[in-house]
């Protein structure tokens, strides 16, 4: 059952990132109303929505924000808004169940405005520590880049008192001609194995929304196994997951948001909406495997990773890092 939302409230921003993966920047000229958007929360609550996630463009900046906002905390049990930090978000309503993800790309504020807009950096740093006296739990979203400084990140907020959390990037939308900065299978090693070092250490700070960390992680994988079990993949596409487009449409994943994995829009029924989602997934089980997927110990679990990754006709990711995390821990127990 899908329990998890991606709601993209508008494609309106402020910014125009280099690396947005959804091209952000102007309204589209078929966004649902504030009002519309509401009435569709109680119809998600009824069929059992528990994670909404407010996203954009720029989520902040909608005319309808506040008051979509207020209705959510009051009818799911988990929010979380995703914004690109340059907001004072402190003066919303505070609840516990509310997450806040700021959105900082280093710890250098050169590469960091680079990415984003020259003054970028300090102003998302005091929205962070605005929020974070206010009570909000708070976090930082950055993107894993090949080059960027996840170490600094990691120590940043830690400094200020925040958890942080890194996604793979993606040459898509505006990221395309970036392609040199998607990280490497090396990169994923290296970052996968600092992040377990802080695990040893009992730090759960930091967490990396890659599909294969899902698995390698001992912490998430031993949360998570009864879930991922019972769907048959890791991946939550379509089948505990799915995402709403500013215009209402709904697809299989927010980083799928394309006529191929469309699922339906907000007027349909939920149920015809989970079908599709299961059937896609019924798809995916079909594809052959491709690479290191084949031998890895954890594909009963994993089935290939993120789906993003399988439009090729073919399960399995590329540089997903796991087989050869497995192999170096096989020499290091010799």
């Amino acid at each position: 059952m899908i329990d998890n939302v991606f709601d993209f409230i508008t494609n309106k921003c402020h910014f125009s990132c280099k690396h947005c993966f959804i091209g952000a920047g102007a309204k589209l000229p078929e966004e649902l109303s504030g009002e519309d958007r509401i009435k569709f929360f109680f119809k998600l609550r009824e069929n059992g929505m528990k994670f909404y996630n407010f996203l954009g463009g720029e989520p902040v900046i909608h005319p309808y924000f506040f008051q979509m906002y207020k209705a959510a905390i009051n009818i799911f049990p988990n929010v979380r808004i995703q914004t690109s930090g340059s907001f004072d978000l402190s003066n919303l309503p505070y609840s516990e169940n509310v997450m806040l993800e700021f959105s900082l790309e280093d710890s250098n504020p050169a590469f960091d405005e680079n990415i984003r807009m020259p003054g970028h950096f300090e102003s998302c740093i005091r929205n962070i520590m605005l929020s974070k006296r206010t009570g909000f739990n708070v976090y930082i979203r950055a993107t894993l880049f090949q080059n960027n400084d996840y170490k600094g990140l990691i120590n940043l907020a830690k400094r200020l008192g925040v958890g942080v959390t890194f996604v793979r990037f993606i040459a898509e939308g505006r990221g395309k001609i970036y392609k040199n900065e998607v990280p490497t299978k090396e990169r994923l090693i290296e970052v996968y194995n600092y992040v377990e070092s802080l695990r040893t250490s009992g730090d759960l700070s930091v967490m990396i929304e890659d599909t294969p960390f899902y698995a390698w992680d001992n912490y998430t994988f031993n949360n998570y196994k009864d879930v991922f079990l019972k769907a048959g993949q890791i991946c939550p596409g379509g089948i505990r997951r799915c995402a709403i487009s500013a215009d209402g449409n709904i697809y299989y994943c927010q980083m799928l948001m394309n006529p191929k994995f469309k699922l339906g829009s907000i007027n349909d029924e939920w149920k015809l909406i989970e079908e599709k989602g299961e059937k896609i997934v019924e798809k995916f089980s079909d594809m052959p495997v491709k690479g290191e997927c084949q031998e890895c110990s954890f594909f009963g679990f994993c089935r290939g990773g993120c789906r993003f990754y399988a439009q090729d006709g073919k399960i399995g990711d590329v540089e997903c890092p796991v087989p050869s995390l497995m192999k170096i821990r096989v020499k290091e127990v010799v």
